[in-house]
């Protein structure tokens, strides 16, 4: 569809919604000012390039508008006008290159804005305004100071906004005071050189992902001190220490591309435990060093795909609260026998696709631990009592090693629930290795095992619990006897009973 007839939605009173997403329009249709009621408005994936005054003639109800993946390169400053019950606009994936500075003001009540995949280069407007009288002669000519707002400023409900993908260099100006509801920032995929200014701002959660940051620690968290959740990933930081994150925030230790130094009336430092999460996933850190000791209060920490070549004693000591930790796909060759003391709260704990040979007891200090993944290393045997002092492990993983022997080392797991031995060198799997207890034991797998198929696997018929699932039954049969046309192999006759 090309174009709508002007009285082709007269009468149409009630329309609540109106769903014109992937047609040929090239401006939006002068029909939908007919409708007064209309609140939900969808025209993405057309061919409209600009959006001048015929948006301004909507409906005054309109709340939620979807403009994505159009050709959308102008916008007119006063589109908005009459949108005081606009509570979401999205413009993802036009062609914007400049927001007009009158333009969001018009809209008072928005919320959420997304401006993902523009071009946008600045979203800051400079200005002037007159001095008070007191600071200048009464015959001398009145002076003006420059000050410099961006285009989101007077939003007070706005709390999302979203601007990755765009050309974006600078944003120094968002304070709390102008913002105050402003709580997630998305800014990846922008060359950003300065954020923030001297003003403190709301935001809660920040990413900036693929921005060209090597040094986290020049990020002004003084200015961001309801910060929550962080997110750098895909970046170009080599380096974290004690000085990286809060409380103390050292924004010359390293050269780096970073930001420009700022300060929020202040030094750049803040009180500790404020942040929840951080997501430092795929940059090119060597070492964990001491970087987080001071984040008491962190719940969630990705360092997944980095160059972590070991983990040393005590790295999350004072990591009390840290409930997952993701160091997958690192370098990770050594444990420190105290690598994971302080995580008493930890419950997901992933270590998968790392050169690990020996665990080195370093698994004690973790009671609350309930999935553990230890996939894709190069692991050589499971001692007894290897995860003794794990009771609330559910979910072990542990395929594609080269364990051959796990003797013993599972009978204290009461709460195991699965099981993943797949892809190994076991030729032995004895009942003394299970807990006592199988009620809970649901999804055992060991094929890819060259198991040895004699009658030390008759413990398996005993125990009727493992074929609720028939996953540890069906794997035996198939690696033991082969596929059930494959009458060649010869069966033991204490197995029988697995066929």
């Amino acid at each position: 569809m090309q174009s709508l007839h002007d009285e082709s939605l007269v009468g149409m009173d009630d329309l609540y919604l109106l769903d014109l997403s992937k047609n040929s329009l090239t401006t939006l249709p002068r029909a939908l000012t007919s409708v007064k009621s209309l609140k939900l408005l969808y025209v993405a994936k057309n061919r409209i390039s600009t959006l001048g005054l015929e948006l301004a003639h909507l409906s005054s109800s309109l709340e939620r508008m979807n403009l994505n993946a159009n050709l959308i390169s102008w916008i007119h400053e006063d589109a908005l006008h009459n949108m005081g019950r606009l509570k979401r606009i999205s413009l993802k994936d036009n062609r914007i290159r400049k927001i007009p500075p009158g333009l969001l003001p018009n809209a008072p009540g928005l919320q959420q804005i997304d401006l993902r995949g523009n071009l946008i280069e600045d979203v800051e407007k400079a200005g002037q305004k007159q001095d008070p009288p007191y600071q200048y002669h009464a015959h001398s000519q009145p002076a003006f100071t420059v000050y410099v707002d961006n285009v989101f400023d007077g939003l007070l409900q706005l709390h999302t906004l979203k601007l990755d993908r765009n050309k974006i260099h600078r944003i120094s100006t968002m304070p709390t005071a102008n913002l105050p509801s402003l709580e997630t920032l998305t800014l990846d995929d922008n060359p950003i050189d300065a954020l923030f200014g001297t003003s403190k701002v709301a935001v809660e959660s920040l990413s900036l992902s693929r921005c060209g940051i090597s040094d986290v620690g020049s990020l002004p968290f003084s200015c961001m001190e309801r910060l929550r959740y962080l997110k750098v990933p895909r970046n170009n930081i080599s380096h974290i220490d004690g000085q990286s994150f809060p409380p103390s925030i050292n924004i010359t230790n390293f050269p780096s591309k970073g930001f420009e130094a700022t300060s929020c009336n202040s030094r750049n430092a803040t009180a500790e435990g404020f942040l929840r999460a951080i997501d430092l996933s795929r940059n090119n850190i060597g070492a964990i060093n001491d970087a987080f000791h001071k984040v008491t209060s962190l719940e969630t920490l990705d360092m997944s795909h980095n160059q972590i070549e070991f983990v040393a004693d005590d790295a999350f000591r004072w990591n009390v609260n840290l409930k997952a930790l993701d160091i997958v796909c690192n370098r990770i060759s050594w444990l420190g026998k105290h690598a994971f003391r302080g995580l008493e709260r930890l419950e997901d704990l992933r270590l998968l696709g790392n050169r690990l040979s020996s665990l080195n007891r370093s698994l004690t200090y973790m009671p609350r631990l309930s999935s553990m993944n230890l996939e894709e290393n190069q692991l050589l045997y499971f001692g007894a009592g290897e995860f003794a002092n794990l009771p609330r492990l559910r979910l072990l993983y542990a395929a594609k090693n080269n364990i051959s022997d796990v003797r013993g080392a599972f009978k204290y797991l009461g709460a195991l629930h699965t099981l993943s031995l797949h892809d190994n060198d076991l030729k032995f799997i004895h009942r003394a290795s299970l807990p006592k207890d199988l009620k809970n034991m649901k999804n055992v797998t060991v094929a890819g095992n060259p198991i040895t198929c004699d009658c030390q696997l008759s413990w398996m018929y005993q125990v009727p619990e493992l074929g609720i699932s028939g996953s540890l039954k069906f794997s035996i049969k198939k690696l033991c006897f082969g596929e059930v046309k494959d009458k060649g192999k010869k069966k033991p006759v204490c197995l029988q009973s697995l066929l």
